[in-house]
């Protein structure tokens, strides 16, 4: 047994009613069978969902043994349902995992052996995006900088971190006063406190999740609400040195145009043209091929 077994770590997800079932049996799917077993996978049913996700989730808790189901009577939005798995988790060490998307093979063993070369509070990496079908759709390629210095510089322009890869230390998340309430951007608020409480981030040159995108997923990133949760972030950020004013007013700048004063559609073009990194078909055969070999490797 080597030292990375020898972990412990939980997987915090969360399920709501608009979820899908096919989705979310890849997601866990993708969980259930990588090559470092999680010792608790800590899932959220986050108020009431239809037969077909509940038959989803009782499959894979019958067929693994390391299930916690928590059931919420009401839906109280992601933010609530990842504090209580924060709260509840069993470990310290806790990887996230949205109901959609899809963790690369081996995707644990790369996190928990980074973890233990160089501990950090905070620890992620990279995404492919697809539209459709990862082999043979639209695929994007998100990067994020790497070390903790880069991300602190980058904080206030825009959020440094992938949610969907980040494995954290539940303590720090503790300490920094763990998800709260903020349309869209908890995780981003929190990474925000998590450098003011002094924690450590680090992101690794892997891709380590696969992230289904919407044709129309920009579209919900606008709008009055929004942008009121935008500002109360960066005014915090503000507040607590986090970023200049300077960059503060730019920021607020940009988003007054791009999440109010352009409609829907069009902020939507901009994404899918502008702000995604295509990636050619070549390309993301050698990576998902790539993280197979990895797996084979260990």
């Amino acid at each position: 047994m080597n030292q990375a077994e020898k972990i412990p770590f939980s997987v915090a997800m969360s399920v709501y009613k608009n979820d899908s079932p096919e989705q979310l049996e890849v997601a866990l799917e993708s969980i259930c069978t990588q090559s470092l077993p999680a010792d608790e996978i800590y899932l959220v049913i986050d108020g009431p969902v239809g037969q077909e996700l509940h038959a989803v989730i009782q499959k894979f808790s019958d067929r693994y043994g390391n299930f916690t189901i928590n059931q919420l009577e009401k839906n109280g939005g992601l933010g609530n349902a990842l504090r209580i798995a924060v709260e509840k988790c069993r470990n310290d060490l806790i990887f996230r995992m949205d109901s959609d998307d899809i963790s690369a093979p081996g995707r644990f063993k790369k996190q928990i052996d980074a973890y233990l070369q160089e501990p950090a509070d905070v620890l992620g990496g990279w995404t492919l995006g697809f539209v459709g079908n990862l082999e043979t759709g639209k695929v994007s390629s998100a990067k994020r900088k790497l070390t903790s210095e880069e991300i602190v510089k980058q904080i206030g322009i825009k959020s440094p971190m992938s949610h969907v890869t980040v494995l954290f230390r539940r303590s720090a998340v503790l300490k920094a006063g763990n998800y709260q309430d903020l349309f869209y951007h908890e995780d981003y608020y929190l990474w925000a406190r998590m450098i003011e409480a002094g924690c450590t981030f680090r992101n690794i040159p892997e891709y380590l999740v696969y992230v289904r995108l919407g044709e129309d997923q920009a579209k919900r990133h606008g709008g009055r609400r929004y942008f009121k949760a935008e500002h109360t972030l960066r005014k915090y950020m503000l507040e607590h040195r986090l970023c200049s004013r300077p960059c503060y007013m730019k920021q607020m700048a940009i988003r007054v145009v791009y999440q109010l004063l352009i409609p829907a559609n069009l902020r939507n073009y901009l994404a899918m043209k502008y702000k995604r990194v295509y990636l050619k078909p070549q390309e993301v055969h050698e990576i998902l091929n790539r993280n197979i070999s990895d797996v084979a490797g260990f």
